[in-house]
């Protein structure tokens, strides 16, 4: 039975609204609603897959809560910047031991320190101007190329497959493209599936990526320095 998605979204809402108010955590004075436009175009997933409005409307409500979501650092939280600031810097000085993005390197850091999905966008307030807001958001996308390279080299044919690396490409599409440009060619040889993954194209990429934004941010700072 074809069912629309206006129910769908009310029943998510209410479940999440009785979690909140149980546990104490929301006030129903303070709660706000945002109320989908109910269309009766935006019909369930049919034989053929989701509704063009269907994509629409879940690609638009996705945009919307990654802008939401997106992470701010300030003087309330700085402690946790420098952490990932750290964490950046850890990351790289095995990069440039090892010579540039090879294998099991995300090892070296700690996730509840930096996490990628939340500072490939993280935004730093102007008055810590210790806290370098480009070089979290290129250390989390030079992460996740760290951690899609060892999930190519794991699952070989099926790496597309995993819901990781969907991840990660989701991610690596969310502007990415503005911090790092040479993830445009990455995401195309990788989407183009591994019968036709190129690995010494993409190994290329990695490397300019690599002699770029670790190398070159190492070299910028001894030019500061001098």
């Amino acid at each position: 039975m074809s069912t629309t998605l206006f129910p769908k979204i009310y029943l998510g809402c209410y479940v999440k609204i009785i979690m909140a108010l149980s546990l104490g955590v929301a006030s129903p004075l303070k709660m706000q609603f945002v109320v989908p436009p109910h269309n009766n175009s935006l019909q369930a997933d049919g034989p053929d897959g989701p509704s063009p409005e269907l994509n629409r409307y879940a690609s638009q409500s996705r945009a919307a809560r990654m802008a939401s979501e997106k992470l701010k650092i300030d003087i309330e939280n700085a402690e946790m910047g420098n952490r990932a600031l750290a964490s950046v810097l850890l990351l790289y000085y095995h990069l440039l031991r090892e010579g540039g993005i090879t294998n099991d390197q995300t090892v070296y850091v700690n996730s509840e320190d930096f996490d990628p999905f939340k500072y490939v966008g993280a935004e730093v307030s102007i008055e810590l101007s210790d806290i370098d807001q480009k070089l979290l958001q290129e250390g989390a996308v030079v992460l996740l190329l760290c951690d899609l390279n060892d999930l190519i080299g794991e699952y070989e044919s099926d790496y597309l497959k995993q819901p990781h690396v969907k991840r990660i490409l989701a991610a690596l599409s969310d502007g990415c493209e503005a911090v790092v440009p040479e993830i445009i060619d990455i995401k195309k040889l990788v989407t183009s599936g591994e019968s036709q993954l190129n690995y010494q194209d993409l190994s290329l990429c990695l490397k300019k990526v690599y002699e770029r934004y670790v190398v070159g941010r190492f070299r910028s700072f001894l030019a500061s320095e001098a």
